[in-house]
């Protein structure tokens, strides 16, 4: 919630608060500030750094290896981040292949790896080289990118059956190829 925000103006009253889902009604210049509605703690490990953006509009954050590793190809690899938090309830993190190093042949494996908001240790992505022979990964190289999502509220119904639609239970491959 967005509540007394100190450079609210009159057309924006301190006394109210605005809900996130209101910052179409905000000045340009609040809107950066409504929307940090996600405070991450961030613990710092050995050779840890906090992830960052390039720049203010990117979706995700850099994250950074720290620690050094020597890639085979075709070899699997868990690689410290260097980072723990803990993300409020409601919020899930997922690591993702940075498209750069994607385009040289590193793999995240279990991409989009899920973070929950219970899981405090140390984040790892778990990576693999598919480019020709080996790859060095220095503490510090930019090697993955973190998104935060929110996490839904669902409820299951059970039933006898299920509403038809176009594709019906169609799975792999029938669009085509």
């Amino acid at each position: 919630m967005i509540s007394q925000h100190p450079s609210f103006n009159e057309s924006f009253p301190q006394s109210v608060t605005y809900p996130l889902n209101c910052v179409d009604y905000l000045p340009v210049n609040e809107i950066a500030w409504a929307i940090v509605d996600c405070n991450v703690k961030m613990k710092l490990h050995e050779n840890g750094r906090l992830p960052s953006k390039a720049h203010e509009a990117d979706a995700c954050y850099d994250c950074y290896a720290a620690e050094d590793l020597h890639m085979l190809h075709n070899k699997r690899y868990t690689v410290s981040l260097g980072f723990s938090m803990a993300i409020p309830t409601g919020w899930q993190a997922k690591i993702l292949p940075r498209s750069g190093l994607s385009l040289k042949g590193l793999i995240i494996c279990n991409a989009p790896g899920t973070i929950d908001s219970g899981y405090l240790g140390i984040v790892k992505a778990i990576v693999m080289w598919n480019g020709a022979t080996h790859f060095d990964v220095a503490i510090g190289t930019k090697l993955c990118q973190m998104e935060f999502q929110r996490v839904p509220t669902v409820a299951f119904t059970v039933v006898e059956e299920l509403d038809s639609t176009e594709r019906g239970s169609n799975g792999f491959g029938s669009t085509g190829l």
